[in-house]
């Protein structure tokens, strides 16, 4: 069984009450297999965060199945009334149940710059997240999600599927 899952997230930062102020695009892409494990995709065109282990990178929190990231590095955190926007289009095809979520650091995150490390699962005192989508065979579903309080340091993609099904993952945030 084999599920595809295009992804394309835009993340467009702007000032409360103003025009947009910034929009950043970066990009992933990898295969999660049907044992819950994440490759890289064929593509190979991840431009999140890399310790040199990959850009993918699982959540040792229990969870089954198990929740699989890529964070990006956003701007300098900046208190209200800044905010992140964050417009996404998720495509996926075949059967099984896929969930995408976005994470943030929260502002109490000390500051790492381009270079990193984002928040990992550790430092879940400093992580938000917001379920986006949650099902299977739907095409060109779209949504926007704001973190309305203040524009983070990190964002991130989270994915994660039903066992038994590989889903493949192409998108941008």
């Amino acid at each position: 069984m084999r599920i595809a899952a295009l992804v394309t997230v835009v993340a467009v930062l702007g000032l409360a009450g103003t025009s947009l102020a910034e929009v950043r695009i970066d990009y992933f892409d990898g295969v999660i297999q049907a044992d819950g494990s994440v490759v890289p995709g064929s593509l190979s065109q991840n431009t999140g965060w890399d310790d040199g282990l990959g850009p993918w990178y699982e959540y040792p929190q229990g969870a089954d199945p198990a929740w699989w990231n890529e964070w990006f590095y956003n701007d300098p955190p900046k208190p209200p009334p800044w905010y992140k926007e964050i417009n996404f289009s998720l495509d996926v095809i075949g059967p099984g149940v896929v969930e995408v979520a976005i994470n943030w650091s929260t502002l109490a995150f000390p500051p790492t710059g381009p270079g990193g490390p984002p928040p990992m699962a550790l430092d879940e005192p400093f992580i938000m997240r917001e379920i986006v989508y949650t099902g299977g065979e739907v095409m060109n579903y779209c949504g926007t999600f704001r973190i309305a309080d203040y524009n983070p340091e990190w964002v991130s993609i989270d994915i994660r599927a039903q066992q038994g099904a590989d889903i493949e993952v192409l998108g941008c945030i």
